[in-house]
């Protein structure tokens, strides 16, 4: 099936493409948005999709500023009404299937039991009628769905529980409205509820909510608690008394008798969707929580828990990655040289083994179960002086191909390699003649022989294999001396930093973004590619360290061009981008926060610098 999605990078259009891709990976996803098509014009809109040709339309795409609405009716009757008609005739050009994402918001809230698909409508906001006039046009058509969703949230865009988090780190009280009742709807669970409908013809009208209702209060609460907030007051207050331009329904419940009687399952309770999602955004965005020293248990079966290997554990990357998988719910075979650093993670899913490269053969003898994924953290020397060795390089790049063969010998099934932006620059001497390498062009030499030599062996020996090239990193947890924590360490010093000139482009990534790239490739990474993880937004080295400078230090001085301008990352031999077009993979984190954090995990540990 060939299915366009509008409003495919949303944080519902993202999770959706994702699940349609796993399920059927024999149909075609054709996500569009705003930049690709503007779907209030209704030339463009035709022509796109005749071109396209799908069997299915799932229109996602909305103007959602329910507030903002309010006075600018216009605009949110022209994208939510024409948008949505536009598409709607597109779709009958063709004799493609419609699904229509819409909104408890048709609604007057007044009804004193759940509202069921075909109870009358009578919205009470200009948001509420558009997406109400919309579904008028879209149920004239005969293979038509209408799936009605309220109080969404996703781990890739904005939303509820998100804002009180980041309102948390500032406020030592909150108040939320406590008299409008809903449910609280995870777009990672309704995606696969969409998936089964847009894949079957029963058409009609859906309401899409997880389980069971609350309020925006007791709501509030129930994220605070999961996430271990406290110290914070939130305060109950009428809608009234909150003052918000736009009216809500004061009854959002939604009956799902119509999903019982298509034969739909119906989602898990919102309180099981919430832990989920914050448990997944406690990897993306750790500031926003208080630390932690226990992995929450994940309610799961063994037989259904995946084991993989770390090697390099200990590390910054390894042991983020370490704590990522153990909050999946995954075994983790930890190799490590130090596992006093791992204490902090312990658990029955996490086995800690002692060894380095020369000891591999000894720790893999100790595996007696199937391994889902290897991922190779461990090299010597990733910074510093440690560059300049270029014997102990080319030995890890032997050490990665041998890790590899041992992954083989006991049945692993995926590969992945942990890899550097500074083979694109070593990539980029292939080309000049004019060159002038500098120290880090050994270890990007030998990361790129890792690469080459470990990509052979799994082609050759049929093991499913992806490299990551990490640009450069920061995060807590990074006891090195690379640029960031030098660069922070001197702001909190007091100390002017000293920099290159810094007109080329360059990227910065956060390290909870690094182990979401790799946990992306280990599920859905497109065998034998080798991915870019980045921040995926380019800007110069000045503009990024100055942009640092103002978050924590504003108006300090930067010494930029006080050493000389010799690294040149070249952007040219890499797609940027491949990472999220082919398993969904977004660098989500706030910038600012991470680099807060951060720095207070600095000053925390300021005598290791």
């Amino acid at each position: 099936m060939r299915i366009v999605i509008t409003g495919a990078k949303g944080q519902l259009g993202t999770d959706l493409s994702n699940e349609i891709k796993s399920k059927h990976p024999e149909d075609v996803v054709l996500g569009i948005d705003r930049e690709d098509c503007d779907i209030t014009n209704g030339e463009a809109v035709m022509k796109v999709i005749k071109d396209l040709k799908p069997d299915a339309i799932m229109h996602l795409a909305a103007y959602t500023a329910v507030d903002k609405a309010e006075a600018d009716p216009l605009t949110c009757e022209t994208i939510n009404v024409e948008g949505t008609n536009h598409l709607l005739e597109a779709a009958k050009a063709v004799g493609a299937k419609f699904l229509y994402i819409s909104t408890d918001y048709c609604f007057d809230g007044e009804k004193k039991t759940p509202y069921e698909v075909d109870d009358i409508k009578n919205p009470l906001s200009i948001y509420g009628q558009t997406k109400s006039d919309a579904e008028d046009y879209v149920a004239m058509y005969p293979h038509h769905f209408i799936v009605r969703l309220s109080w969404a949230f996703g781990i890739h865009g904005k939303n509820f529980p998100l804002t009180m988090l980041r309102l948390a780190q500032t406020h030592k009280e909150i108040r939320v409205v406590n008299d409008e009742i809903g449910s609280p709807t995870s777009t990672f669970d309704v995606s696969i509820l969409l998936d089964e409908i847009i894949h079957s013809d029963k058409y009609g009208t859906y309401h899409a909510t997880n389980e069971g209702y609350t309020t925006w209060f007791n709501y509030t609460k129930e994220i605070f608690r999961l996430a271990g907030i406290t110290g914070v007051t939130v305060i109950p207050v009428t809608a009234k008394d909150y003052g918000a331009a736009a009216k809500r329904p004061e009854n959002s419940r939604l009956s799902k008798a119509s999903l019982d009687q298509a034969g739909f399952h119906r989602l898990p309770s919102w309180q099981d969707a919430l832990k989920r999602y914050l448990d997944a955004l406690r990897t993306v965005e750790p500031s926003l929580f208080p630390a932690s020293k226990t992995i929450p248990e994940p309610a799961v079966s063994p037989a259904a828990i995946k084991a993989d290997i770390i090697t390099g554990a200990n590390g910054f990357i390894g042991h983020a990655m370490t704590k990522k998988l153990l909050a999946e719910g995954h075994k983790v075979y930890a190799f490590v040289t130090d596992d006093a650093s791992m204490k902090d993670l312990a658990c029955d899913r996490l086995v800690i083994l002692k060894g380095f490269f020369a000891d591999y053969d000894r720790l893999f003898s100790e595996i007696h179960e199937p391994i889902d994924c290897l991922f190779h953290f461990a090299w010597k020397g990733v910074w510093g002086e440690a560059f300049k060795n270029y014997r102990d390089q080319l030995e890890d790049a032997a050490f990665a191909g041998d890790t590899l063969r041992n992954a083989i010998k006991i049945g692993c099934r995926k590969f992945i390699l942990a890899s550097s932006i500074n083979t694109l620059e070593t990539k980029k001497y292939f080309f000049e003649q004019d060159i002038k390498p500098r120290y880090t062009n050994i270890y990007g030499t030998a990361k790129l022989a890792a690469e080459m030599i470990c990509k052979t062996l799994a082609y050759q020996e049929h093991i499913e294999f992806n490299c990551g090239l990490i640009a450069m990193a920061y995060g807590e947890g990074n006891f090195s001396k690379m640029v960031p924590n030098v660069f922070m360490t001197s702001l909190i010093k007091g100390v002017t930093p000293k920099l290159i000139e810094g007109k080329d482009l360059y990227d910065i990534i956060y390290i909870g973004d690094i182990v979401n790239a790799f946990y992306a490739m280990a599920e859905k990474g497109v065998n034998m590619k080798t991915y870019y993880v980045g921040h995926q937004e380019l800007k110069t080295f000045k503009e990024w360290f100055s942009e640092i400078r103002d978050i924590l230090k504003p108006g300090a001085d930067i010494a930029f061009g006080a050493y000389p301008t010799d690294n040149h990352i070249d952007y040219e031999h890499i797609d940027i981008k491949e990472l999220s077009r082919d398993t969904g993979y977004a660098a989500s984190s706030d910038f600012a926060a991470g680099i807060k954090s951060t720095a207070d995990w600095l000053k925390k540990n300021i005598e290791r610098f």
